[in-house]
């Protein structure tokens, strides 16, 4: 059983810690003259709720931790984690009000395929917004805006540097609780910071741009084991012109298949597989077009054992340069993590995870393999 939580006051409080240790082969994610190191972690994680009255309440999540290289300490890092939220939530009648604001400050790109040659890129994350849900019958009707920053305190990544508007709307008809099948749609605004600093630069590497996409969606529980998730449609972005760059648009087209499947007490599989366009992270690069397939399966052995398998590919294409498709890099990226878990007593848990990418680009020096070896221990107080 979890340990019981502290309240204070009315509020209820969770606190825990972690630390660990990171064995990395290719810190640098390189091709060429790859540099292995040793990653010592440790932070905090905080979570809080507050039931303010019968109609609303507060609750925030997030973890704060530090991580040093032991042979590269030019490469040490504080790490806001991602999916740190602060969201308040009111209940009226058939509408739902959640004002919310999340929150990240990272480091770490081995998650993101797209990027090579460096070792991390420092990113702030700020997305403040409110989301509407109304439920009269059968029709689930949900809207909402949100003002993001995002911004590198390095130099060397301000090109980075934008402030985007998000709206969107989606509408549907709710066969049962857990299944529904509806229309939504989304546009965006992102502009870049002009402020460019450096004597020998004189123009803003990214384009601002408006993107607008639309598609149908369905979420459908099949059965009290099977939950399934189908969304798609299409999508455009129109890019500002800049020195150098002629104004320019692109059509495309958006997916997303989500299959998770409880098959025994003890065992569950999930599925996904995502193509999604977004911003270039590369200078220089407008956007990125991926495809993402992820499958997982974790096994709970005993009732403080747990075994688990993630198997990943990831093919897309960004160009390098603006717009243009004469110089496109096309990439592909294999990963396999297989890990432990162990819960050593009520309070303190471990895993062990080991993870294996393996990419290959038409760039020369852009392909590269990585092996990580992580232990890990989280006490929750």
């Amino acid at each position: 059983m979890p340990p019981s939580q502290t309240h204070l006051g009315p509020v209820q409080l969770s606190l825990g810690a972690y630390s660990g240790v990171e064995l990395d082969n290719n810190i640098n994610l390189t091709q060429n003259n790859p540099q292995s190191d040793a990653i010592f972690s440790a932070g905090l994680n905080l979570g809080a709720f507050w039931p303010a009255t019968g109609q609303s309440q507060l609750n925030l999540s997030s973890g704060m931790g530090y991580a040093y290289y032991l042979r590269h300490p030019n490469d040490n890092y504080w790490d806001l984690a991602p999916g740190s939220a602060l969201n308040w939530i009111v209940v009226l009648d058939d509408w739902t009000l959640t004002l919310f604001d999340q929150f990240s400050y990272t480091h770490n790109v081995t998650a993101v395929a797209s990027v090579s040659n460096v070792s991390g890129i420092p990113i702030v994350d700020n997305t403040i917004g409110l989301r509407a849900q109304w439920q009269p019958d059968h029709w689930q009707i949900e809207l909402g805006y949100s003002y993001n920053n995002h911004f590198s305190d390095q130099a060397a990544f301000d090109y980075l540097n934008n402030a985007s508007d998000y709206f969107f709307v989606r509408g549907a008809w709710r066969f049962a609780d857990q299944t529904q099948l509806g229309l939504e749609a989304s546009t965006s605004i992102t502009q870049y910071s002009q402020n460019r600093q450096s004597n020998n630069i004189d123009q803003a590497a990214q384009s601002d741009n408006t993107s607008y996409s639309l598609g149908p969606y369905l979420q459908w529980q099949a059965t009290k084991f099977i939950s399934n998730s189908i969304r798609g449609g299409w999508t455009a972005y129109s890019f500002a012109a800049t020195p150098g760059q002629r104004a320019s648009t692109l059509s495309s087209y958006y997916y997303g298949l989500n299959l998770n499947h409880q098959l025994t007490r003890f065992v569950s599989q999930s599925l996904s597989v995502q193509r999604t366009i977004s911003l270039g992270i590369n200078s220089g690069s407008a956007y990125t077009e991926q495809l993402t397939v992820e499958y997982g399966v974790n096994w709970s052995a005993t009732q403080w054992l747990g075994l688990g398998l993630n198997l990943t590919y990831e093919k897309g294409q960004q160009p390098t340069s603006g717009v243009s498709t004469s110089n496109v890099e096309n990439y592909d990226r294999y990963g396999i993590s297989p890990g432990i878990s162990y819960q050593l007593t009520k309070r303190l848990s471990g895993n062990l995870s080991y993870n294996f990418w393996d990419r290959n680009s038409n760039f020369n020096g852009n392909s590269y393999k990585q092996e990580i070896l992580n232990l890990q221990l989280q006490y929750v107080f």
